[in-house]
């Protein structure tokens, strides 16, 4: 983890509008590095604001203009997936399993912890999926709203669970309690 925050430092930033509020986005020269919802911005990563370039020119600039594009499409219900390339380098073993069965999840599914778990070779680590959750770098890209409880309940959601209710529902998931 000490590494992908150096990483932030060295990234370019920027402001992406959105329904929810205004995110936080960080980028590399090869990707979304992390993405901040609106809701619950971890206030040292956005203390790191000033320290880190403003992505205005360059690669990340154009990642920067992608993903604004590709949200307004995916809150339009006209984008189904992303193609912003994502920088999940210092992502690895379990963590980078569960985040990448996680993308094969598609558009309007859901699965829990536990299928997740099963999937990502460790059926009996649902509380460890539940970890990677909390930290995936890129909500939304990287699509952990997906992620529900075995019981029928929505499950937690780091950024909060009206944001978690929001995303399903643009999915075409009701979940109210």
């Amino acid at each position: 983890m000490a590494t992908r925050s150096a990483s932030l430092v060295a990234a370019r930033w920027c402001r992406i509008p959105s329904p929810l509020g205004v995110c936080v986005a960080w980028f590399t020269e090869n990707g979304l590095l992390r993405l901040v919802l609106p809701s619950k911005p971890n206030e040292a990563e956005l203390l790191m604001l000033p320290s880190a370039t403003h992505a205005e020119t360059g690669r990340e600039a154009a990642f920067a203009r992608l993903l604004l594009g590709e949200l307004g499409e995916y809150f339009a219900g006209q984008r189904r997936g992303f193609t912003v390339p994502v920088e999940l380098s210092a992502v690895s073993g379990f963590f980078a399993r569960v985040l990448s069965e996680l993308c094969k999840v598609p558009y309007g599914a859901v699965v829990t912890y536990g299928q997740l778990a099963a999937l990502a070779g460790k059926p009996k680590a649902a509380r460890a999926v539940g970890a990677a959750m909390r930290n995936n770098p890129v909500p939304i890209v990287v699509p952990c709203h997906r992620v529900v409880a075995a019981n029928g309940d929505i499950g937690g959601f780091t950024p909060g669970l009206e944001i978690k209710r929001r995303l399903l529902g643009v999915e075409g998931h009701v979940y109210l309690r």
